[in-house]
C-alpha cells in the first residue's frame, strides 16, 4: 500500500482517492468490530 502511496504521490488526485479508499475502509471495519 505504501509503494503505491509513493508512485502516485505527484498525483494529487489519485492521491486523495487513495486516501478516501483508506478512510472508508477503515470505517467499516470499525463499524464491523463495533
Amino acid at each position: 500500500m505504501l509503494v503505491f502511496v509513493i508512485s502516485y504521490f505527484d498525483y494529487p488526485q489519485v492521491y486523495f482517492a487513495l486516501r478516501i479508499m483508506f478512510v472508508l475502509f477503515m470505517f467499516q471495519c470499525t463499524v464491523v468490530i463495533v
